[in-house]
């Protein structure tokens, strides 16, 4: 559960800087604006899929299987 917490963080991080940053560039264009939203939401999706729990280790497993 970790894991999920620290993806949802750094995209919402990383989407609002990319948001910052374009407001400070003073864009004010539609078309500019859509470049930017595709930018600011595509990392964060391929990284929610590629980013993967790491599996269980057998230390893990033994501590689960005596709790």
């Amino acid at each position: 559960m970790h894991l999920e917490n620290a993806k949802t963080i750094l995209s919402a991080i990383w989407i609002t800087a990319i948001g910052v940053t374009a407001m400070a560039a003073g864009i004010t264009q539609v078309s500019h604006w859509l470049v930017i939203a595709s930018v600011a939401i595509a990392p964060p999706i391929v990284a929610r899929m590629l980013w993967h729990q790491p599996t269980q280790t057998l230390s893990e497993s033994i501590q689960e299987a005596r709790r």
